[in-house]
């Protein structure tokens, strides 16, 4: 917690970017058979990772851009956060899709500052003539979306300069946080003939083909990579797989479950032409009729921005057929995303939801809808360790009902007092929670004496047929005596916290119980670490289900309590998405943080999921039942071991409107167990609202009413 369709198809294409800031193994598409009939599956990996040290780095981010002509721009650029732009069309019936990524070496750093960009303009070796004949403003691609943008900066990437006419926004952000630009047209934009990838030979394979790609001419970026190869397997009749890799060397991979594919099918729903040998890279992937009408389009890379692949930044910008798009979460917006000129970002965040911010959870899928009606999923994986998509876990029945909570119920006794008045009066609530109010000192696992007998109360509710869920925070106090605290002790005995990259010893943060440990979900040992602690309080208070919260590896400093290292180019990346306050460290630990599975700035999106998954193993466990778990932060595959609710919401009007899309956007994720906190969590709600949004709460997958502390209490 932080306290204090459309109805029918339109013709108007849109242009959407997406900006990934991807920094290691991979980036995947994954069109998938999801929720809408005649869904074509792609999946796209690019393995891009760190060469010498082996770790995963990555961030996105999305660029949408307002265009006369469909197109999504994806670009990956270094870090582990995403953020999208689209662009909105008036004109043509197809859409651009553009991605840029970056890597880096863990001896680089480097700023984009006018110094390091003089050195930058000293090794760009771009040769051949451009071309900056692009007459239509909304075609052209962003070469130089950070905040500092100049004609002098972007000629030396080898791209155009030229006043936009109708851009209306400034070429510089006010606020200093910002590392990007307002999104509009842009001044820098890649000229037509910006030297890419050719294709040197093609050979077949048992699952489909290989391209090997070469380049001649280096990029802006550092340690961009000359020869590649380009694996395209054809999975399953819907399913298409292409992975673009660096052949000369073993990168890091994040471990994870793809799907196995032996045989190729037989017949496809797909197909994918225009790669040819001795030829520019480009490639379209279809959606084959079966009436032998003209194919569907849902790739296409001709005439869009250039491919780039280097150790910090990989791009890639292909035309779409539609500018239908949904998904793209975790973000606060109407469910049809808006594509003129908005830009999403993903890095989980503990933020309270905001509009144009980057929230608690990253899911990089999107939902389209072609102009015929039918649609097709794209799915984005980045550093991932579980299935892309996977089914929702089957929540238990008692979880259907009505729950309610509030932060500052005070004892035990008070709690039950609560749930006396809601019989009294007849509401039918299945399922008392209590905040952080029953901790010692807000440390987990502990029971305040102030709070009462917290067993009494469970027993108490479990009589009246009742269940009870309380909340737990993944920091571990490490300022307790020695002998005093097991959860910290255990967790030095068995060497299961994440580590500080200069000393070795756990990272300290601060959240509610002042300077904490972070248990490091990576770690083999972390199962039986969590199942230990759960299982030792569900001994003492026999629960029924946990809340997760402050999991994004939420802290109240920036890095941690001794800062982070100065000189890392995991702290100080080349290109920093727009991500909120500006830097990957902020409210969260060091990007240099050590996992056993990879550095903080790998890893960072999946602590949520990460921790929903042990916890869901340890309830199952202990209960020997359907495990009952909500978290806020999340990722890809969250849906397979536990819900989520919506956040730290206001008591508005707005925010009950928007949670309508909120919960329908999770649900396109996988993640079937939703809901927003009812009546609204920050600020006071009043009766008209309240009883609307429990009119429309009674709808939601998770049906909760939850409110801060310090509120006013309309009725006792």
């Amino acid at each position: 917690m932080q306290r204090n369709f459309p109805s029918s198809i339109m013709k108007q294409p849109r242009l959407i970017v997406l900006l990934v800031g991807i920094i290691v193994v991979g980036f995947v598409l994954w069109l998938k058979s999801f929720v809408l009939p005649y869904v074509t599956n792609l999946y796209v990996e690019m393995n891009i990772d760190k060469i010498q040290d082996g770790t995963n780095k990555f961030a996105y981010q999305l660029q949408i851009q307002k265009t006369k002509s469909n197109s999504i721009n994806i670009f990956a650029k270094n870090v582990l956060h995403k953020t999208m732009h689209y662009i909105s069309s008036k004109d043509k019936d197809d859409s651009k899709l553009y991605f840029k990524s970056q890597l880096f070496e863990s001896e680089i750093s480097l700023k984009l500052n006018s110094k390091n960009e003089e050195k930058l303009t000293k090794t760009t070796e771009l040769k051949t003539k451009l071309s900056c004949d692009i007459s239509k403003e909304e075609e052209r691609f962003d070469c130089y979306p950070e905040n500092d943008a100049s004609q002098q900066k972007c000629e030396a990437r080898g791209c155009c300069w030229r006043i936009a006419k109708s851009r209306q926004k400034p070429l510089k952000s006010t606020n200093l946080n910002d590392t990007q630009a307002p999104l509009d047209v842009p001044y820098c934009y890649y000229p037509k003939d910006f030297p890419g990838y050719k294709v040197d030979s093609i050979k077949n394979t048992r699952l489909g083909f290989t391209a090997s790609l070469s380049r001649n001419t280096k990029v802006y970026y550092p340690n961009d990579i000359m020869n590649l190869m380009m694996d395209v397997r054809y999975e399953t009749k819907s399913r298409l797989r292409i992975k673009i890799y660096d052949p000369a060397h073993t990168r890091y991979e994040v471990p994870m479950t793809v799907p196995s594919v032996t045989n190729r099918p037989s017949t496809t729903d797909y197909s994918v032409t225009g790669i040819k040998a001795r030829q520019p890279l480009n490639f379209q992937v279809n959606r084959v009729s079966s009436d032998a009408s003209v194919p569907t389009q849902l790739i296409r890379t001709d005439s869009a921005a250039p491919f780039i692949f280097a150790d910090q930044f990989i791009q890639l910008s292909y035309y779409l057929p539609s500018k239908y798009i949904y998904g793209l979460g975790e973000h606060r917006d109407t469910l049809l995303h808006n594509t003129n000129w908005t830009r999403f970002t993903l890095w989980n965040r503990d933020q309270f939801p905001v509009e144009n911010s980057n929230l608690y959870g990253s899911h990089p899928f999107y939902l389209m809808m072609e102009n015929d009606g039918k649609s097709h999923g794209v799915f984005l994986l980045n550093s991932n360790a579980m299935e892309v998509i996977g089914r929702s876990f089957m929540p238990p029945y008692w979880s259907l009902g009505f729950h309610l909570c509030r932060w500052g119920y005070k004892t035990a006794n008070g709690t039950l007092e609560v749930a006396d008045r809601n019989k009294k009066v007849g509401i039918p609530q299945d399922v008392q929670w209590n905040d952080i109010d029953y901790m010692d000192r807000y440390l987990d696992f502990t029971i305040s004496k102030d709070f009462g007998d917290q067993a009494a109360m469970v027993k108490a509710l479990h009589d009246r047929g009742m269940h009870y869920i309380m909340i737990v925070d993944p920091g571990i106090s490490n300022t307790q005596k020695p002998g005093t605290y097991n959860p910290y002790d255990l967790g030095m005995k068995m060497d299961i916290f994440v580590k500080d990259a200069l000393t070795g010893k756990p990272i300290i943060g601060k959240v509610w119980p002042g300077n904490t440990a972070f248990p490091d979900f990576t770690h083999p040992s972390s199962q039986k670490y969590w199942t230990s602690l759960v299982t030792d309080f569900h001994n003492k208070v026999p629960f029924d289900g946990m809340w997760i919260d402050m999991n994004e590896m939420s802290s109240f400093v920036i890095g941690s309590i001794s800062g982070c290292p100065k000189n890392s180019t995991f702290e100080n990346p080349p290109y920093v998405p727009a991500v909120l306050g500006g830097i990957l460290s902020s409210s969260t630990l060091c990007a240099t943080a050590k996992h056993y599975a990879s550095i903080q700035y790998n890893v960072h999106n999946l602590y949520g999921y990460l921790e929903g998954k042990a916890t869901n193993v340890a309830l199952t466990s202990i209960r020997q039942k359907r495990p009952f778990i909500i978290s806020r932060s999340t990722f890809a595959g969250h849906g397979q071991y536990a819900g989520h609710w919506t956040g730290d919401n206001d008591a508005t009007y707005h925010d009950m409107a928007i949670s309508i899309p909120a919960i329908l956007s999770m649900n396109m994720f996988g993640i079937s167990v939703v809901g927003a906190d009812i009546c609204g969590f920050r600020g006071n709600t009043n009766e008209q609202l309240c009883q609307r949004w429990h009119q429309l709460g009674a709808f939601y997958p998770f049906s909760r009413n939850h409110n801060s502390l310090g509120l006013q209490v309309l009725n006792k």
